[in-house]
């Protein structure tokens, strides 16, 4: 069995600032990147200075491509085999959104330029660009404090590490506004300080069908709570609330005293009232017409097809794309959930598949901002 290196071994022998013998932030890393060791992804690394830390990762991650950003046009010439530079200010936040639209990466460190409010700007345009369930690491936070934080604060209202203090506050009582964007909070799974650093993990896909599966085993189980408990899952993950609402009556027939099966039953019979409230006038169900031309002409009535995810649209997309209706589709592992992007990119509008569900709703807002203006462009 080949023994291999730890990636403080591997930081010791390219020289780099991150090893034991400095700041000690390897042994951390080793622990929460291990899992992507040899995957093919990509990682970006904000500031090169002199390639130490690039060689490490080509060093570690044996089958990855790795992302150099720095403002120096010098640093160009680090670039060679599945190494890659980006030459460019990461104060610039449509530059940084470039680079995270460009590469898409599972991994980013930014040890830049250190200065506060640049860490934030960095952190806001790539942030939703990670990939999902990826990690993005800030380093060197110890810096922000006395005469030496104010030097590096800069425009920044708040140093760093009080703000991704605010938003581990934020992600573990959601209902609670500490300060920090909520739509940055709700893609965060976890906040994690170590000595000198901050690791952001970013929520992993969402399960696809995830009510199915739990339904089984509800039935299965058939407790009282456990059925009370699906009724909530069931809310909170999109379903339907008439099954919530079934859900509740199964638990509030065994127990019809018990004043938590009763509140989440009203929760309940309260989604479906709205959700019927609200759709009404709006939700339009297409009958069935006897002949594809007729069939056809109905796509003149939309303005986007939006696809289904994990199990894209097959010929209902091609008919779509014929009649010049553009088709927004999530991009998946399988072969299922490819469909809609391979008919895409043969349609030439491989802008339209998106890099998993963060980016397709990301996406389909910004094709519906200012009246559609997105789909007017296309």
């Amino acid at each position: 069995m080949t023994h291999e290196r730890s990636l403080d071994d591997l930081g010791l022998m390219q020289g780099t600032d991150k090893s034991s013998i400095r700041h000690g932030y390897l042994a951390h890393y080793d622990r929460i990147l291990g899992p992507l060791r040899h995957d093919e992804i990509t990682m970006l690394e904000i500031g090169v200075d002199r390639g130490g830390s690039l060689r490490m990762w080509l060093d570690y991650f044996t089958r990855a491509t790795i992302v150099g950003v720095d403002i120096d046009p010098a640093r160009a010439g680090l670039a060679g085999d599945r190494c890659f530079i980006e030459i460019g200010n990461q104060a610039d936040a449509a530059f940084m959104r470039a680079i995270g639209e460009k590469w898409r990466p599972a991994v980013i460190v930014d040890d830049g330029s250190h200065q506060a409010d640049h860490i934030m700007v960095s952190f806001n345009a790539l942030f939703p660009l990670l990939r999902p369930g990826g990690v993005y690491i800030v380093e060197d936070v110890s810096m922000h404090h006395g005469e030496t934080g104010e030097h590096y604060r800069g425009q920044a209202e708040i140093f760093p590490h009080k703000a991704f203090l605010n938003l581990a506050n934020q992600v573990s009582v959601p209902a609670e506004d500490a300060g920090f964007d909520r739509g940055l909070a709700h893609m965060t799974a976890a906040v994690e300080f170590v000595y000198g650093a901050i690791v952001i993990r970013k929520r992993p896909e969402p399960e696809p069908w995830p009510i199915p599966r739990r339904r089984a085993i509800a039935r299965q189980a058939d407790r009282a709570e456990l059925w009370v408990f699906f009724a909530e899952f069931i809310l909170r993950n999109g379903g339907a609330p008439s099954e919530a609402v079934e859900c509740c009556l199964r638990a509030v027939e065994r127990e019809p005293e018990n004043s938590f099966f009763l509140h989440v039953l009203g929760q309940a019979r309260e989604a479906a009232g709205d959700l019927a409230g609200d759709l009404a006038g709006r939700l339009v169900m297409a009958r069935r017409v006897p002949t594809r031309a007729e069939h056809l002409a109905r796509h003149r009535l939309a303005d986007l097809f939006v696809d289904v995810f994990p199990y894209n649209a097959h010929s209902t997309a091609r008919d779509a794309l014929w009649m010049g209706l553009p088709v927004l589709s999530a991009v998946g592992r399988g072969f299922h959930s490819r469909v809609g992007a391979s008919l895409l990119h043969a349609a030439g509008l491989g802008m339209l598949a998106c890099d998993g569900l963060d980016d397709y709703r990301r996406r389909g807002l910004e094709l519906l901002a200012d009246d559609g203006a997105g789909l007017a462009a296309l």
